[in-house]
């Protein structure tokens, strides 16, 4: 993905950002409910995410250096917001100059989503907890026998590194959020 697209495409998704993209049944409502009582505890918001808002899981149209369409059909939850921010920066710090690339996705991401202090904070353990439900998923996966346990041995040493990356670089993580947000704020 080019650079450019990478930092306009979230300034472009986010304004549906909350818009509700499935109906729940009364028993996932109650679910929500419950699950919003559990995360207000702990001072991070809640909302419908995006569970799979990543360059691999989605489709845009690149006119110029604007993203003008976005298509995501899979995976969508109630869950902390600032959880979407960690999903699309988990599949970032694996690449080559990690630090960029997130810095680069913020600047799209903070024109129209702002993150609390608490939510900021918590950012690179949920980056890490993403990865986590990376591993378990493909487990998971294996014991179904939808797929083989090299689908994660394969993955593994990967999220080794990730997790490291992000452990070794907690501060820069948060320094940059929030570097973004206060040049919005002060534009």
């Amino acid at each position: 993905m080019a650079i450019s697209t990478l930092t306009m495409s979230w300034s472009v998704m986010s304004s549906a950002l909350f818009l509700p993209v499935c109906s729940p049944s009364p028993l996932q409502n109650l679910h929500c409910r419950r699950h919003a009582a559990r995360c207000s505890d702990r001072r991070l918001m809640a909302a419908i995410i995006d569970l799979t808002l990543t360059s691999v899981q989605t489709l845009m149209q690149v006119v110029g250096d604007r993203v003008s369409g976005l298509l995501d059909f899979e995976f969508c939850s109630f869950d902390f917001r600032a959880m979407e921010l960690a999903v699309a920066l988990s599949k970032y710090v694996g690449e080559d100059d990690p630090l960029v690339l997130c810095e680069r996705f913020v600047t799209g991401y903070v024109q129209h989503g702002q993150l609390t202090a608490a939510e900021i904070k918590a950012l690179p353990d949920l980056i890490n907890l993403r990865i986590f439900s990376n591993a378990i998923y493909f487990t998971g996966r294996a014991i179904a026998g939808e797929d083989s346990l090299e689908s994660l041995t394969s993955r593994a040493p990967a999220y080794a590194r990730r997790v490291k990356w992000v452990n070794a670089n907690r501060d820069a993580i948060q320094s940059a959020i929030e570097a973004k947000m206060a040049a919005v704020a002060t534009a």
